[in-house]
């Protein structure tokens, strides 16, 4: 491994660590086009960005081994596949990988920020953590060699907007993870369930269009051979996701202009109601369980309906799985509360390549990432046979034959519906505390031990020291940096 070096740009230990949980994402630069990055004259020839990447990292005449922190799985296929093929046409490939869990990633990174360590050239890891990383003087921005490299880097809704901080770009997206909604089909298109479902309601079944709907029919579907519903409701697990598109549904923001919490409203109050009011259709085991426990037991029929990251929709359809072809595929549910019909998905963690700028090797592992990250190799890797959880995210990825097998036709649509209105996480310094205090919170109310009322109240008392501590003045102007990451259609189109 590289020895630890300093230089670059950097803050002083005390302000980096009260901006650990720091995540965002930036303004698009003047020079981008909406959510698409296509520079004009590249100084680097070639036809594609992945040609432009090889030619640039040949310019170099070096033979480099570039060290990376990924989650191991993520590199186990097609990620080291394209590594070595670009080692072989450039000769700079990967010399160590350092395997760490997806969910301790964001921590092991801030270490080696703050340490000002230069151990790895390449960190993959959710784009929500950029603002803190760039704040410690970390990760590079990539503007002037995405120029260079002529990198056409676009998304079909705002996921790309979270790798953006003040005008910069810092990465390149991976996975979309982005949630939709699946039905078993055997259930909801069975004519004697409809029948029943009629004479029981009074009107037809049809698909769950706001989280009302989505309540009655996992009330609907629950008997004891089958839960109504299988979503995440666990500690630790990003459950909040779920709160957070009820949330931004109903019409609801985490703050207002001067950061003062507003979670205790009606738009919170509704999201807790639908948050917590799936306990009673859901397995009994559903407040411990994460995606390996959640992702096998409805893939094998254990539930009636899900709302989940696209990407485990795949292993429902895998060949020999037990209810593969058995899933309809839709946008995820909304809300009315405001008046109009208005559906949230989310896109958290968006995993991304960052490099850090105090590598050894900046530019040699910036040629690596732009060949992971173009548009043909995105979509190698999107569709990697050994992994399946690289969610497509960008336009190519939704025209290629192989993703359309992967995900289905109607489970393909769904994805691109739910990206093109899911909002990111609390793109604020703070993300990670603020995130973590309301998932404590909402635990408890899942749990029974507090009320829903209690939990919003809580978290707003809780999230004010957060914002004290941190600074409202910093907080205050990333708002608009926040808030541009949000879907600017109320429905799917």
């Amino acid at each position: 491994m590289a020895k630890r070096r300093g230089g670059g740009a950097g803050v002083n230990r005390r302000t980096f660590l009260k901006m650990t949980g720091a995540t965002g994402a930036g303004l698009l630069a003047t020079r981008s086009p909406g959510l698409s990055v296509a520079w004009g004259a590249s100084q680097v020839e070639g036809e594609t960005p992945e040609e432009r990447a090889v030619n640039g990292a040949k310019a170099l005449k070096k033979t480099i081994d570039l060290n990376v922190l990924i989650w191991g799985q993520l590199y186990a296929g097609t990620m080291r596949e394209l590594a070595a093929e670009f080692k072989q046409k450039t000769g700079i490939g990967i010399g160590a990988i350092q395997d760490v869990p997806i969910g301790a990633i964001s921590g092991r990174v801030m270490a080696e920020a703050v340490a000002r360590s230069s151990a790895f050239d390449i960190v993959h890891l959710g784009a929500g953590m950029i603002p803190t990383l760039v704040n410690a003087g970390y990760v590079l921005p990539l503007n002037k060699l995405m120029e260079r490299g002529g990198m056409i880097y676009r998304s079909v809704g705002p996921q790309s907007l979270q790798t953006w901080y003040h005008g910069e770009n810092y990465g390149f997206v991976t996975d979309g993870n982005v949630m939709a909604t699946g039905l078993r089909k055997d259930v909801f298109e069975n004519p004697e369930e409809r029948k029943r479902f009629e004479d029981q309601h009074g009107k037809p079944m049809k698909w769950p269009e706001t989280w009302d709907d989505y309540l009655e029919l996992a009330k609907f579907f629950t008997r004891p051979d089958l839960a109504g519903v299988c979503d995440i409701r666990a500690r630790k697990w990003q459950s909040t996701n779920y709160f957070l598109m009820m949330f931004h549904a109903n019409g609801g923001f985490p703050f207002a202009d001067d950061m003062t919490p507003t979670l205790y409203n009606d738009a919170g109050r509704k999201a807790v109601e639908w948050y917590v009011g799936v306990k009673p259709y859901a397995p009994k085991e559903i407040g411990i369980w994460g995606t390996s426990q959640v992702i096998p037991f409805a893939a094998n029929g254990g539930a009636a309906m899900w709302t989940f990251w696209t990407g485990a929709f795949g292993v429902s359809e895998r060949p020999g799985s037990k209810t593969q072809g058995k899933w309809a595929y839709g946008a995820v549910p909304g809300s009315r509360l405001s008046g109009k019909l208005v559906k949230r998905s989310i896109s958290e963690p968006v995993t991304t390549l960052m490099v850090n700028r105090r590598s050894q090797n900046p530019e040699a592992a910036y040629w690596l990432c732009q060949f992971w990250a173009g548009p043909k190799n995105s979509t190698e890797i999107v569709v990697d046979p050994k992994f399946k959880f690289s969610d497509p995210w960008a336009p190519e990825h939704m025209t290629d034959e192989r993703v359309i097998r992967k995900y289905t036709p109607q489970g393909l649509e769904a994805t691109v519906k739910a990206l093109e209105v899911s909002v990111p996480p609390i793109l604020l310094p703070g993300f990670l505390e603020y995130t973590d205090l309301l998932d404590k919170n909402l635990a408890d109310a899942f749990a029974g031990t507090i009320g829903g009322d209690e939990a919003l109240k809580k978290t707003e008392g809780e999230w004010r020291e957060v914002t004290k501590r941190i600074g409202t003045k910093l907080l205050v102007r990333d708002l608009a940096s926040y808030k541009a990451a949000f879907p600017k259609v109320d429905v799917p189109t």
